[in-house]
């Protein structure tokens, strides 16, 4: 099982990288991946796409998804977003189940019953680093709610007068300040985080 299970992984590999592909031949993308610094030869990508070689290395993977202009995941796991693929020998499961699994979203374990569960990923580095992104992320929404505030505040005031009301200018005013607010509870639970995130690789050091 575990053979024909291995087997099966490069084959879905190889054909996701014949369809990205397309119409590009294989002489094409050997040279695009010694151009990005790691050479893919013409000979492998044709092996690989014929069933004749029976692995990939992670290195190939990954620079033949970069030439390919491709995430990783999707020479891994095509079958986006609910096809069936089987992770590891004998798991079946919708894609973006294993895709969940491979990013660190979620952890995999077993019942009593043998049956598959899930949870959220422990905590630990991987963790860590998506807390932080989407903190990051929503610190890059909140700046870009407090420039709108400033200029739609500034703009309420370069109006002549009598055409915009004191209220209308206090409440551009509050929502510039809970912006702003907004943007640096995110900066400093951040900081926190980073600060955590320091200490942990210091105690395992």
């Amino acid at each position: 099982m575990s053979k024909s299970w291995a087997d099966e992984q490069t084959a879905r590999i190889a054909a996701e990288i014949k369809a990205q592909r397309g119409k590009r031949s294989g002489k094409w993308l050997a040279d695009r991946t010694a151009e990005l610094g790691h050479g893919v030869s013409r000979t492998t990508i044709s092996e690989l796409e014929t069933g004749k070689r029976k692995s990939v290395t992670v290195a190939e993977l990954l620079i033949l998804a970069l030439a390919l202009e491709v995430p990783p995941l999707q020479l891994l796991f095509p079958r986006l977003p609910d096809g069936p693929v089987e992770p590891w020998p004998g798991a079946q499961m919708p894609t973006y189940e294993a895709i969940q699994w491979v990013s660190g979203h979620r952890a995999p374990f077993y019942l009593e019953s043998g049956h598959l569960a899930w949870k959220e990923a422990a905590p630990g580095p991987l963790g860590q680093t998506w807390t932080w992104l989407k903190i990051n992320n929503s610190i890059e929404d909140a700046s870009i709610l407090v420039e709108e505030a400033a200029r739609h505040a500034q703009h309420l005031q370069n109006f002549p007068g009598g055409e915009i009301t004191p209220q209308e200018i206090e409440d551009a005013a509050a929502a510039y300040e809970l912006a702003c607010f907004r943007l640096e509870d995110l900066a400093s639970i951040r900081r926190d985080l980073e600060a955590r995130i320091q200490r942990d690789e210091q105690s395992d050091g």
